[in-house]
């Protein structure tokens, strides 16, 4: 696909008419074209219901930063979606949809209770927990574990863990990667495929296509009730296959979190198009949507 010649196809007319909760009959199958004409038309687009569309990476991390101008609270926006529901409540009293002070009082105390200081004095008795966990899965007839993560200080756990005990599961990690991640992610992604300890090893990479539907964050082939869950988790999905194959090509199996029938229709797209004779590992995918069966074969 030639996304800067498909992007020439969308009228400065369509930039100005152009609204999420009415979407055009060809932005689910390739909304790239739509976006790329944003940003170069109209970045800032005003939509017919009032609503800012904002496109430019640069005034996305502006309005982000500035407190003092853009709010993060979405009282007044969830409340007709969700009313007086426990919903509601999960997404008006987070962190993230919070703004100062607030926001500021909350973080500080997390920042203080998770200190440097404070975690080492953590660190026997989190030990101790994973163990008595481990056993406790273990003892219902499970062998084995996948964890989706290798973040932060998670090499040390495991190996603090490993050498005071004999791990009760056989434990296998794929580290995750994000959006935006450059090469030297990939080739820091790679070089942790070498970790490996008894019965614990670092194998694999997770990827997210999308988020969930009930967040309105899933990549669905039509828009739900309140006109969201219409786009990828990465902005610019072209990215992803690019991120599976510099992976695939160093032996690196992957993992893809797909929820919506348009994300798990783009992966398999995507897996489908990398050749197989690269790696023998096995491709995978979390698949909780309605996609057609013969999408899933």
């Amino acid at each position: 696909m030639n996304v800067v010649a498909d992007a020439l196809e969308v009228s400065r007319e369509q930039v100005r008419e152009f609204d999420l909760k009415r979407l055009p009959a060809d932005f689910i199958d390739d909304p790239f074209p739509y976006y790329r004409a944003l940003r170069e038309h109209d970045p800032v687009h005003r939509m017919p219901d009032g609503a800012y569309l904002i496109t430019r990476w640069r005034d996305c991390d502006t309005v982000y930063r500035d407190a003092r101008v853009f709010s993060s609270d979405k009282k007044v926006e969830f409340r007709p979606k969700y009313g007086d529901s426990p919903l509601f409540e999960h997404h008006t009293t987070s962190l993230v949809f919070n703004d100062p002070p607030l926001h500021t009082h909350v973080r500080r105390a997390i920042q203080m209770a998770l200190s440097n200081r404070v975690i080492a004095g953590m660190e026997a008795g989190l030990v101790a927990l994973v163990d008595r966990l481990l056993d406790a899965m273990a003892a219902t007839g499970l062998t084995a574990g996948n964890a989706m993560d290798f973040d932060g200080r998670s090499d040390e756990l495991i190996t603090s863990l490993a050498a005071e005990t004999t791990l009760s599961l056989r434990l296998r990690f794929a580290p995750m990667c994000m959006p935006g991640s450059t090469r030297d992610f990939y080739d820091h992604i790679i070089d942790l495929q070498h970790l490996r300890g008894a019965r614990w090893q670092v194998e694999g990479v997770k990827f997210m296509i999308d988020g969930t539907i009930d967040g309105g964050t899933a990549w669905l082939e039509h828009p739900d009730s309140h006109g969201e869950s219409a786009a990828p988790f990465w902005p610019d999905p072209l990215e992803y296959p690019e991120a599976v194959r510099y992976l695939a090509a160093a032996g690196v199996p992957t993992v893809t979190h797909a929820i919506g029938d348009a994300g798990v229709k783009y992966v398999l797209d995507a897996l489908s198009s990398i050749p197989s004779a690269r790696t023998n590992k096995v491709y995978s995918f979390s698949y909780q949507s309605a996609a057609k069966c013969d999408q899933a074969r």
